[in-house]
């Protein structure tokens, strides 16, 4: 240190007395902890203590989020509810068609009859393959307005795209933003200022970490409501994997409104009304499902779609619930 010029001596010195004062406070910590353990018999964990914490500085939100994966942590108390897109204190069915296609007006009709309110069906198509079906972009979302206010239904819609945002979000009660999109940030940040409400799919690979804070891009700006839409797992068996628990973890730490959507989940249409009940039967807020007045000539995603008959029984079986 003597061949160093003064001033970066002095200074280094400063900072290993900083050093060390930093580890006395330390050990001074840990001391306490202990005594904690041995009073309590068991980790300190204080979920309330922990909350107040990571309100008062947002650096240690994640960290915080980290701690939920004990098992006391799993006992936290319920984050109040943020407003969503859907009404609060029901469980909200969205369904229609994978994409617009030639069959949307008998779809909707169908579903109107059997008592849905809420349209999905998608205008544009982000597929994994360039020669994949694309959708049919705004003259499709046109139509798919025009068609759900013929039955007095309300339209849940994809936007993939910042050129497209303004026009669409005209067209739409419930903006869409799919799982490719989901860490979007540029979309995410124009949607904020477009005043309709979001349902934000998870990404196939994003954490509960990544997912909420991809929410909180919207929170504050517009209602924001999650949507589980499976992770991507090693069965080939699957589409995806439907995570049930994620979805209820992510509601409870955030208090966003949280729905399952187990056509994209599982892509098997066998699996769908059962994931939908057990999704009710967990507490969630809703879910959004394939319907197909035809599906075995649906444009996208045949196998996961339901028929009208087979979506007019899961509605008595959720009926059946209440």
């Amino acid at each position: 240190m003597e061949d160093l010029p003064r001033e970066i001596a002095e200074t280094r010195r400063e900072l290993d007395a900083l050093d060390e004062r930093l580890a006395e406070l330390v050990r001074e910590r840990d001391e306490i902890v202990r005594r904690l353990i041995r009073h309590k018999g068991r980790a300190p964990y204080d979920p309330h203590r922990e909350y107040q914490i990571a309100g008062a500085d947002e650096a240690l939100w994640l960290p915080l989020l980290r701690r939920m994966r004990i098992s006391e942590g799993a006992r936290a108390i319920a984050i109040p509810p943020e407003p969503g897109a859907f009404p609060a204190d029901e469980f909200t069915l969205i369904a229609g068609p994978c994409s617009v296609d030639e069959h949307l007006e008998a779809t909707l009709a169908g579903l109107s009859d059997a008592g849905v309110r809420w349209a999905r069906a998608g205008a544009w198509k982000p597929r994994t393959f360039p020669w994949s079906f694309q959708g049919s972009g705004m003259a499709g979302l046109r139509r798919l307005r025009s068609a759900a206010d013929t039955h007095g239904m309300k339209v849940v819609s994809e936007i993939v795209s910042e050129r497209d945002a303004e026009e669409a979000c005209a067209l739409v009660d419930v903006v869409q933003v799919g799982a490719r999109n989901c860490q979007n940030f540029a979309l995410l940040k124009l949607l904020a200022g477009q005043e309709k409400p979001v349902l934000l799919k998870r990404g196939p690979a994003a954490t509960i970490e990544e997912w909420l804070g991809a929410a909180e891009y919207l929170h504050g700006r517009v209602p924001v409501t999650l949507c589980e839409r499976g992770v991507r797992g090693f069965d080939p068996c699957l589409r995806n994997t439907l995570d049930l628990a994620g979805a209820l973890l992510a509601r409870r730490l955030s208090g966003y409104q949280t729905i399952v959507d187990p056509s994209h989940g599982t892509g098997v249409a066998g699996l769908v009304a059962p994931l939908v009940l057990a999704a009710c039967a967990a507490g969630l807020d809703g879910a959004i499902v394939e319907v197909h007045a035809r599906p075995e000539e649906s444009r996208s995603d045949p196998d996961q779609a339901l028929a009208i008959p087979e979506l007019r029984e899961l509605l008595a079986r959720l009926a059946a619930t209440d």
